[in-house]
């Protein structure tokens, strides 16, 4: 395996431990008697300056494994590619990440529709990774 590629996995660990756990302290919030909090996680690396598309694709590929979704595969013709052109089209929507973080803030459900007016044309608002 080349250094970049296992650079990448390291990334895509540490961070996949610092998610998990962030979700377990937000597991036991009730027994820690607190309602909102907030996290903090990280990866290093994106401050390119040379090859830095193919830095990307490493660097964005291992946050993805890491977290709720899946980045495209940034290829012409590729599986994610809409049309051929380059045109990738997201399977998750900003406003269904934006209404399930309103939602753990504690927003009503019924204000969301006005927040987030695109929400109807998607499947499902809130994706429930927050709980």
């Amino acid at each position: 395996m080349k250094r970049s590629a296992l650079v990448m996995l390291a990334a895509a660990v540490v961070l996949g431990q610092q998610l998990k756990q962030i979700a377990q302290v937000i597991s036991a919030r009730s027994a820690l008697g607190v309602h909102r909090q907030i996290f903090f996680a990280a990866v290093g690396g994106f401050d390119t300056h040379a090859n830095q598309l193919p830095q990307q694709v490493q660097l964005l590929s291992s946050v993805s494994k890491a977290i709720y979704g899946k980045f495209p595969t940034l290829v012409l013709g590729g599986p994610d590619d809409a049309d051929q052109n380059g045109r990738f089209i997201p399977t998750t929507a900003l406003d269904q990440y934006a209404t399930t973080l309103a939602t753990w803030f504690g927003v009503s459900p019924a204000n969301l529709s006005s927040i987030f007016p695109n929400l109807v044309n998607f499947p499902t608002g809130n994706l429930g990774f927050l709980g």
